[in-house]
């Protein structure tokens, strides 16, 4: 997996950012941001995501770790950075636990060693999970290098959770498992038919394509009528370009 991977998804947060602006998220640090209008890390504090009052998610760092829900304790107990910061992944990282509460703040090294740890803890959950399924489709966590198909799977079940990741993946799993994982990158092209006749059960089309190299393609049929409904059959197919 490249370096700029990782890097392009810490991109999505920064060093000691908080999405809902709190800090430690007790009641002290709530009366003094409803006393003079701000939370310590900016926004209101009667408004938008983080308000006094909400459920909202606290995602610490660079790599968005869950820190627990307002008005929980950021970092607290029963948190996601909590239980990862004594783990063997942040202790083989720090030579020492993470801290946790309040004190995640401005302990970059820490956001860093949780983070990763944190994507590790989602891959080794995928893994199993498409592994159960699919032999051809899930990893052991121990596998090294880990491939491109394996980091997009890992930072979809960080944002969606592994359970919105498998629900959208069952779209596809008898198609992605036929197809050789790295060729399982690339663009569909959409080529827009039309029945020859009104009521027509089927029509011709066409297709001009060169392929870019050799490697596994694949082609799917998607049809949908005159009001938007899509046939929930999509027919798939493989073909293998040769050198």
């Amino acid at each position: 997996m490249p370096l700029a991977a990782l890097l392009g998804f810490a991109a999505n947060g920064g060093t000691n950012e908080n999405t809902t602006g709190w800090i430690v998220g007790d009641d002290t640090e709530r009366a003094t941001a409803l006393r003079y209008g701000r939370k310590p890390l900016g926004g209101s504090p009667t408004e938008g995501y983080g308000r006094v009052g909400s459920d909202d998610l606290h995602e610490l760092g660079p790599f968005g770790v869950e820190g627990g829900h307002c008005p929980d304790l950021v970092a607290g107990p029963g948190s996601t950075w909590h239980d990862l910061a004594s783990g063997y992944s942040v202790r083989k990282i720090l030579d020492r636990d993470a801290v946790t509460g309040g004190r995640w703040h401005g302990a970059v090294a820490d956001q860093y060693a949780v983070g990763i740890a944190n994507l590790a803890r989602h891959s080794a959950s995928m893994g199993a999970k498409l592994m159960a399924l699919n032999a051809h489709l899930g990893w052991d966590s121990d596998d090294k290098p880990w491939s491109l198909w394996r980091w997009a799977i890992t930072c979809a079940s960080w944002s969606a959770g592994s359970g919105g990741t498998m629900r959208h993946l069952q779209r596809y799993m008898r198609e992605l498992a036929t197809v050789a994982e790295g060729s399982r990158w690339g663009a569909f092209t959409n080529l827009s038919a039309q029945l020859a006749t009104p009521a027509a059960t089927s029509t011709a089309w066409s297709l001009t394509w060169t392929p870019p190299g050799p490697g596994t393609y694949g082609v799917q049929i998607s049809s949908a009528d005159a009001a938007g409904n899509v046939s929930p059959t999509r027919p798939w197919r493989t073909f293998t370009v040769r050198p």
